[in-house]
């Protein structure tokens, strides 16, 4: 997984750990889409060093990063919603 500055991105983990998420501030919902404005390294604690990113328009409290584990690129998600829905009803699949 690697993202790039100006990549639209969904997200796909809301849930806080370790007490990162805890107010409004900056926020991030399951499901929404986010663009890109920082990707890179980032030394979280104990989890270590994780691939993170920031985002335009959300700054959290802390000014840390998110953890870009918590993003999926939007035409990846798509390519894999068309790919399900396919699986799924095979005699739509355009040949």
């Amino acid at each position: 997984m690697s993202f790039y500055v100006g990549q639209k991105v969904v997200c796909v983990d809301d849930n806080p750990t370790d007490g990162w998420i805890l107010s409004d501030f900056g926020k991030i919902e399951s499901g929404a889409v986010y663009v890109v404005a920082w990707c890179g390294d980032w030394e979280f604690g104990l989890d270590g060093v994780l691939l993170s990113v920031l985002l335009i328009g959300i700054q959290r409290e802390q000014g840390a990063p998110w953890g870009a584990y918590r993003f999926r690129a939007l035409d990846e998600l798509k390519a894999e919603s068309r790919e399900r829905y396919y699986k799924e009803h095979p005699e739509l699949q355009p040949v």
